[in-house]
């Protein structure tokens, strides 16, 4: 509350640390699938009698490697909205539950039969990118669909942020003396906020 810099500042700051945690631990992890598939599904193929090939492409490493960055930053950005309620580490691990449930539903659906990167897709976060993640390792590149959950991805990163830092400028939830979840902050000051506005308008 003390400090020159601005709550964007604050917010950005606090974000890029989280998100390039993340961005580390979805690198290490992309890193362990791609080198161990053929030392633990090498033996279970050769036993059925058939042959494992899978290489990847190198131009799908960069990429990969992009939306990997990406959905790290989206989910860090999410979740510091909610976390931003919290008033201890217990509270904050129970606000971002219901967050971390959601985002993990739509990779459900990535196991349908048929499911393709399309420009629709594209525009739907979470899935954009983990299904640019499948598309690119088996070396099919949708450039158009790619570009567009690049802008989806940074666009909502960008608001995420925006209303991080818009919770922030309220002194009673950065001295946590605000005792309320996210969905009633955007009741109590965002939405009825407004419909006082337009009363007097």
């Amino acid at each position: 509350m003390s400090t020159a810099a601005s709550r964007l500042s604050v917010v950005t700051a606090k974000y890029l640390y989280v998100a390039s945690l993340g961005a580390v631990a979805g690198a290490l992890n992309l890193v362990a699938v791609i080198l161990t598939v053929k030392p633990i599904f090498g033996p279970l193929f050769a036993q059925a009698g058939r042959s494992i090939d899978y290489t990847i492409p190198m131009a799908a490493l960069p990429v990969a490697l992009t939306a990997g960055l990406l959905l790290a930053g989206f989910i860090a950005a999410g979740m510091m909205i909610f976390a931003a309620f919290a008033r201890t580490f217990k509270e904050g691990q129970s606000m971002i539950t219901p967050f971390y449930m959601l985002i993990l539903i739509p990779v459900v659906f990535l196991q349908a039969p048929g499911l393709q990167f399309s420009l629709a897709l594209a525009c739907v976060p979470i899935v954009n990118l983990t299904l640019m993640i499948r598309e690119v390792l088996t070396g099919t590149f949708h450039w158009p669909a790619i570009g567009v959950s690049l802008l989806v991805s940074l666009t909502l990163i960008g608001l995420c942020l925006l209303l991080a830092s818009y919770v922030l400028q309220f002194e009673d939830v950065i001295t946590g003396s605000y005792g309320g979840s996210f969905g009633r902050f955007l009741k109590e000051r965002v939405l009825r906020g407004r419909s006082i506005a337009n009363l007097h308008v």
